[in-house]
């Protein structure tokens, strides 16, 4: 088994391999353990053992009466035992041992993936305030870090040969540009300043902040990178781990129709392919190929400092210690992670932000596309560069969007009830996209349709052909198919005198007609009736 895990997962990520090592382990070996079956034999599988691990796995904690693991869990440690048997399959050893007619059945929790619970996303305020945040500070940085270089250079002659006296260090200029030469062939460390350069330590500590500070012109830390982070992870939507762990190769331009794009290459673990979003190259600060250019230029010192298996890495940085060495966020190791999360965390508390994950704004842009494009997954899909739409569904459909649909799922089960209790007059199928659907008559608005004077409170209103002489409707004057409606309503209002009884017509529909005759109608221009009149649309049904 050990063999196959390996050559199974030889490609795979670190914390894929530990996953799937974990499942087999908890799961299948656990159940043959528990079975007295831990000496069983490849030759000895049959489709009963299979099922008794199925019942294993849904069994009931006595205590809470519930099961003991929930269906994706149960899926994780079954499915692993599917991939070992296929990857034993394919070795020749191996495959000859186990039994023709065995396999691991598929599918034995239908629609776990309708249960799944999507990454939480962003929220709309609390995303407009991330983005000024990181728009911000990136701003301040490049503008002071440009800065700083420039005057770094401008000041090398400047450099004491013999300093005797910190204020041999003269201006900003002069301490950088001596950090630079000192340290060429090394990061700049507080120890290693204290032992051998304590003037220039001296005047860095009393007239130009601290060591940390002044290094970071040199050697971004941790936290200097974060806000140019998310607003990569904003606007190329790549994972978080294919983004910390890019390299500067991953990202290029290309030429498309003449104009110049940005192209993001990363391989995504999962897929075992490469994401490929693209945008426009801009000058601006939150361009992704800006900022990109700008990681290059910023962390160039540090490449050469750098082992030679991270040099490559677009995001090298130096840890706040004294550390002087070059490191990245090695998204395999629990370290690399926590470097990345007390960062973020810094960079919330700074800016007063509501705690979030770096895994949250890949689905929020997602989720932010959809709702842009009326709820087309096909949009999410695109911008999530999903093969599958099922894949965009079952892990992408956020908290939010899934009210959206439960939402527009009610509005569509209101208006067919109305169009029932209206006979079929209602109909909004045929109707413009942007019409009011709470108006029971087409071409016309409502103010509060859930509250209308013909109708039960709370329920919509249904009083079809009635709009014009109700307090609550509106109309746009401006419109020629709010105008031809009108006029369309006018004709069925009159048609009505011939199938109403005279005293309802009088109640109901006299009213209607007064409305729109001396006061709707009046409110058109000629220039809009006229064109009304040329619009051709079917005849209103007659109200009743």
């Amino acid at each position: 088994m050990s063999t196959a895990f390996l050559k199974r997962f030889a490609t795979h990520t670190r914390k894929t391999r530990i996953h799937s090592n974990k499942w087999l382990r908890l799961g299948f070996f656990e159940f043959l353990k528990l079975e007295n079956k831990e000496d069983l034999s490849l030759d000895k599988l049959h489709s009963e053992l299979i099922h008794d691990y199925i019942r294993w796995l849904n069994r009931i904690d006595p205590g809470s009466g519930k099961a003991v693991w929930k269906e994706g869990t149960r899926n994780s440690y079954y499915n692993i035992l599917g991939v070992m048997i296929e990857a034993l399959k394919r070795i020749p050893k191996w495959r000859k041992q186990i039994p023709a007619d065995f396999s691991v059945p598929t599918h034995q929790w239908p629609g776990r993936k309708r249960k799944h619970t999507p990454t939480p996303i962003v929220q709309g305020e609390d995303f407009a305030l991330l983005y000024r945040a990181c728009l911000t500070e990136m701003t301040q940085v490049r503008e002071a870090i440009t800065a700083d270089l420039d005057l770094l250079h401008r000041s090398i002659q400047e450099i004491p040969k013999n300093p005797t006296t910190c204020r041999d260090y003269a201006h900003r200029g002069v301490a950088l540009a001596a950090m630079d030469e000192i340290f060429a062939d090394t990061v700049p460390s507080y120890p290693q300043l204290l032992k051998t350069h304590s003037y220039l330590l001296t005047a860095i500590k009393t007239q130009f902040g601290t060591v940390l500070k002044l290094r970071s012109v040199l050697a971004p830390s941790p936290r200097d990178l974060v806000p140019f982070v998310l607003m990569l992870a904003i606007h190329t939507r790549l994972n978080p781990e294919a983004l910390l762990g890019s390299n500067q190769e991953d990202f290029g331009t290309e030429d498309r129709l003449g104009e110049k794009r940005f192209r993001a290459g990363v391989n995504k673990g999962r897929a075992r392919r490469k994401q490929m979003p693209s945008s426009p190259v801009e000058a601006a600060y939150d361009n992704p190929h800006s900022i990109v250019e700008f990681l290059k230029d910023w962390t160039t010192r540090l490449r050469k400092l750098a082992k030679p298996e991270i040099a490559n890495r677009l995001l090298l940085f130096v840890p706040r210690t004294g550390f002087s060495g070059v490191s990245f966020f090695d998204v395999e190791s629990d370290a690399g992670v926590t470097t990345w999360a007390t960062a973020l965390r810094g960079f919330c508390e700074d800016h007063n932000l509501k705690r979030f994950t770096l895994q949250q704004l890949r689905p929020t842009m997602l989720d932010i596309g959809r709702a842009i494009h009326d709820n087309d997954v096909r949009a999410a899909q695109a911008l999530g560069d999903h093969r599958s739409q099922e894949t965009t569904n079952s892990h992408y459909t956020s908290g939010a969007q899934r009210e959206r649909n439960a939402e527009r799922l009610g509005e569509i089960s209101t208006l067919r009830r109305r169009w029932i209790d209206t006979g079929g007059k209602a109909d909004p199928r045929n109707a413009p996209m942007d019409i009011d659907e709470g108006a029971v008559t087409p071409g016309w608005g409502c103010l509060d349709p859930y509250n209308s004077p013909y109708s039960p409170h709370g329920k919509l209103c249904s009083a079809f052909g009635r709009c014009p002489a109700c307090q609550l409707t509106q109309l746009d004057i401006r419109s020629v198919y709010a105008a031809a409606q009108s006029l369309n309503l006018l004709d069925a209002v009159r048609r009505a005198r011939e199938t109403m009884d005279p005293q309802g017509w009088l109640e109901r529909m006299a009213p209607v007609e007064k409305k729109l005759v001396h006061f709707w109608l009046p409110q058109f221009s000629p220039e809009i009736l006229e064109q009304a009149k040329a619009l051709n649309l079917p005849p209103l049904p007659t109200p009743d």
